[in-house]
């Protein structure tokens, strides 16, 4: 009789703890793939107008910079420039790289500084881009990724 109880709490034992084992791994979470949403470059430039307060030199070899004494002095090489959505939450940024007089007959009227915003997520319907305290100019997807979301300051 005794080895007949060992046998049944020896059996009652292997069957619990298969079932602990079976509820334990149908507990673990199902491992979830999740890939990066899709994102693009943005491209542009920022051309800023303000005739008499613009350097650089008369042939153009020299980046351009605006005065100090000048309103738009925030335009500069190395500026951040930043890509929002819709609600103005920051997505991006990319920095103007050094400007340059957009045509010869802007020596000393305008500076236009290209940038480049890579990593902006893809999906928004509108977009805008940020330049410091100034506002947000708004643009469609097609036009932020299209390679020309371009900025006129001045004038």
């Amino acid at each position: 009789m005794a080895r007949t109880s060992h046998k049944i709490a020896a059996t009652f034992a292997m069957s619990l703890t298969t079932a602990m084992v079976l509820v334990a791994c149908s507990a673990t979470p199902a491992v979830k793939v999740t890939t990066a949403p899709p994102t693009g470059t943005v491209k542009g430039v920022v051309t800023v107008t303000d005739d008499g307060n613009i350097t650089g030199s008369s042939q153009g070899t020299m980046p351009c910079e605006l005065m100090s004494s000048s309103g738009y002095s925030d335009f500069k090489t190395g500026a951040e420039i930043d890509a929002v959505d819709a609600s103005g939450k920051v997505l991006a940024f990319g920095y103007l790289e050094p400007g340059s007089a957009p045509s010869p007959d802007d020596l000393f009227k305008s500076c236009a500084f290209p940038y480049s915003i890579e990593g902006v997520l893809r999906g928004e319907k509108v977009y805008g881009l940020q330049f410091g305290r100034r506002g947000i100019v708004h643009y469609k997807a097609s036009t932020m990724f299209g390679g020309h979301a371009d900025l006129n300051i001045g004038g």
